[in-house]
């Protein structure tokens, strides 16, 4: 069932977009497009991989240091100590 839906909506999108493209007058969708490219990037370069990895190697993986502050607001506490 799901990937009937996934074919569906895959097709709507493919069938459609060029009306939208052709039917705005402005640069939205584009920008749109640009922002999620960014993001996709983002995560690629960004976002650690954690597939084949325990919850405690994941954990430790994402780990703060202690001797640093988690926060801004805990940093600012600390100074004023």
């Amino acid at each position: 069932m799901s990937s009937l839906v996934s074919w569906l909506t895959l097709i709507f999108v493919a069938f459609f977009t060029p009306d939208f493209v052709y039917g705005m007058h402005s640069a939205i969708y584009f920008i749109s497009c640009l922002i999620c490219a960014f993001g996709a990037i983002f995560c690629y370069k960004f976002v650690k991989e954690t597939d084949g990895l325990s919850d405690k190697q994941k954990k430790l993986l994402y780990e703060v240091p202690d001797d640093k502050p988690k926060s801004r607001l805990q940093s600012l506490i600390i100074q004023k100590q």
